[in-house]
């Protein structure tokens, strides 16, 4: 038995589709189906009703499903404890972000401490949010860098965890610009001619942002959903390849904007600010993530403790 089987378990038992829960492990659907079969078949028993749509789980796997919880946690936590023990305090600093933030705010943030301080050597976990937060939560990290906007649904409680505020971005919406330079896919639409829309799934928070930014509009607005993802780059690639307009991070679009390859599908109405928080492990004896917050801290807006949920 492997510890990925449970960890596809858990996001297939959570999205409930084979795809999307491909998609979230970043693998093949048909490597996920199988190794789901591999722990079926050591545990002699069948945890994945396939005969309805979406999947769902049979009684063995709903039983199944919360041991595997502890399982992992309880493995994940043997783990970190493990290597801090091995390490002796050599241990680098441990990061998890999501996709866009790993790629193109942490160097910058890394950058903001190294200017003020030696930290030493510097892991990263680059995945969804959902993973992230459960580094966090089993310790498997010193720090968890998210997204976070006040219309985003609760997630998880993270009552107790101390956050700071390292930054904000704005969410806009893009579309291929036509042969004038004007959007393709322009913002509201109309009735009789909607506007394709690609927008980020529902196991991912900002969609439920760009749910909300939608419901604020005093305009009425008609867009067709023709696509969705978990992660920004592939809604930016999916935009790009002229399927639909999408709000997306500045952050990923930048460039695409100042070179022309983008361009607004709406004006500043449609726009939407999301904070950037740092999150930090409740595990004592690390002087070097004290120092770094500390540090953060005093140069940036700082909560503590934070309110409830994350995106």
């Amino acid at each position: 038995m492997e510890i990925k089987w449970l960890e596809d378990f858990l996001v297939l038992a959570t999205t409930r589709s084979f795809s999307r829960a491909a998609e979230e492990r970043n693998t093949t659907q048909s490597t996920l189906s199988r190794r789901i079969q591999q722990l079926e078949d050591w545990l002699g028993v069948r945890l994945i009703d396939r005969s309805s749509q979406p999947v769902g789980l049979t009684r063995a796997g709903s039983h199944f499903y919360r041991d595997t919880v502890e399982i992992l946690r309880t493995a994940y936590r043997a783990r970190a404890g493990a290597r801090r023990i091995g390490l002796q305090g050599a241990e680098p600093l441990r990061f998890s972000a999501q996709h866009v933030l790993a790629r193109h705010f942490l160097p910058r943030l890394l950058t903001q401490i190294e200017a003020r301080m030696e930290i030493g050597g510097v892991t990263l976990r680059s995945d969804n949010l959902y993973n992230c937060i459960d580094d966090l939560l089993n310790d498997a990290v010193d720090f968890l860098v998210c997204f976070h906007q006040p219309a985003m649904p609760d997630l998880v409680d993270l009552s107790g965890y101390d956050f700071l505020v390292v930054g904000s971005e704005e969410m806009i919406p893009v579309s291929l610009p036509d042969q004038r330079g004007n959007p393709k896919f322009a913002l509201p639409g109309t009735a009789g001619a909607p506007v394709p829309c690609i927008g980020f799934s529902s196991e991912n928070p900002l969609g439920w942002h760009r749910q909300a930014r939608m419901t604020a509009q005093d305009v009425e607005l008609h867009i067709n959903p023709v696509y969705e993802s978990t992660m920004g780059e592939i809604i930016r690639d999916m935009v790009l390849d002229g399927r639909g307009m999408a709000w997306l991070q500045t952050m990923l679009i930048g460039e695409d904007l100042d070179s022309g390859r983008l361009v607004r599908a709406g004006d500043a109405s449609w726009d939407q600010s999301i904070e950037i928080r740092l999150f930090r492990t409740r595990a004592a004896g690390r002087d070097n993530i004290e120092r770094i917050w500390d540090m953060l801290r005093d140069s940036g807006p700082a909560q503590s403790p934070p309110d409830r949920g994350a995106a």
